[in-house]
């Protein structure tokens, strides 16, 4: 029986995650009537921008069984339908989530799972001319290019919105003279999971990427740093970032759980910290669903249902704030805080 005793401590808690949740299956596209077989090239188009979302891999699509797959796509559909988009015909699609993890898997392909890093990006467009902050309700070129391949590739973006407090906390001059700590002042109020600022001047993009929240730009971490040029300069930021994100947070997924284990958390000493760690134990890459088995004081014992390895799941473990840990595979004593006849494969400490 849980000790429900574990709920009434304190309001100390975990560091809470913004991490975005996609849609990684759902897919519309443009239909063109009077081409041949239009509706094939729609549906095979559709299940291209999911099989690339969902595995993060833009070259997936050229995987011998992906393209048996497509050449079937019909197979792969729950739902689709029609409308009018901007005057034009477009075919909505959405495909089966286990049907595409299980091609996924068969082709051995990584599955980027759907809760990602939320990007907040600082764009800064120069010219001849002029040189401005793009805010979120901006129509330029650039910022519209970002949008639409961000969505394509499933990365969350965030644009600031370019409000009174927006303009007062960081200018174009800040921006460019690359104030860390002006940036972490005007990055803070947005809450997501990094920071990318863009420079754009003609043709020429760079970029650097602060892969930390908002209130730690630049004091753990070194920033991560890029560049494009010409047309399709934006397009291929996102598909850089895409991929870091995609290799950080993928892993090779098995069709159905077949593997298990039990790891041990102690210092769980409040409500907050145990449901948010529960939550970010769901959410990890390697995981397919938790189980309670014990709680005794300020330790509970989960049992975890895996999608990938023992070790791809203690690596994210590790990588979580406020986790310490190693693994000691034994059983636990009749003297141990909590008390089972299973063996733990984990031990793990969360530091306050």
């Amino acid at each position: 029986m849980l000790n429900f005793a574990l709920l009434l401590l304190g309001s100390v808690a975990l560091p809470a995650h913004a991490l975005t949740k996609i849609d990684l299956y759902h897919s519309e596209i443009n239909i063109y009537p009077e081409q041949e077989n239009a509706d094939l090239k729609a549906r095979i188009s559709g299940m291209k921008e999911v099989i690339i979302r969902s595995s993060g891999d833009k070259k997936a699509i050229y995987n011998d069984v992906i393209k048996k797959a497509l050449d079937q796509s019909s197979q792969y559909l729950t739902q689709i339908s029609y409308s009018q988009t901007n005057g034009n015909k477009t075919i909505k699609m959405d495909f089966s989530p286990p049907n595409i993890r299980s091609i996924l898997s068969e082709a051995e392909l990584p599955f980027w799972k759907e809760n990602r890093t939320n990007l907040l990006i600082w764009l800064i467009e120069k010219s001849k001319h002029n040189h401005a902050i793009s805010w979120d309700h901006s129509d330029t070129v650039i910022l519209n290019t970002i949008k639409y391949n961000a969505k394509k590739r499933g990365l969350p973006i965030t644009f600031p919105i370019g409000d009174f407090e927006d303009v007062n906390n960081i200018t174009v001059a800040d921006l460019w003279s690359g104030s860390t700590k002006l940036l972490n002042k005007a990055s803070k109020r947005y809450l997501t999971d990094a920071v990318l600022v863009i420079y754009a001047q003609n043709d020429n993009f760079r970029w650097i990427l602060y892969d930390q929240k908002p209130p730690f730009i630049s004091k753990y971490k070194v920033p991560i740093s890029g560049n494009s040029s010409g047309n399709k300069g934006p397009e291929e930021i996102i598909d850089q970032l895409s991929n870091y994100y995609a290799k950080k947070n993928s892993v090779i997924a098995k069709v159905k759980s077949s593997k298990t284990l039990k790891a041990q958390f102690t210092m769980v000493d409040n409500m907050s910290t145990f449901f948010q760690l529960e939550n970010r134990l769901k959410n990890l890459i390697s995981v397919e669903s938790v189980d309670i088995l014990k709680i005794h004081g300020s330790s509970v014992i989960f049992n975890i249902h895996l999608l990938a390895t023992k070790k791809n799941f203690e690596e994210e473990v590790l990588r979580m704030e406020s986790i310490k840990g190693k693994k000691t595979k034994q059983k636990t004593s009749t003297n141990s805080s909590v008390k089972t006849d299973e063996e733990i494969d984990f031990y793990f400490t969360i530091s306050h």
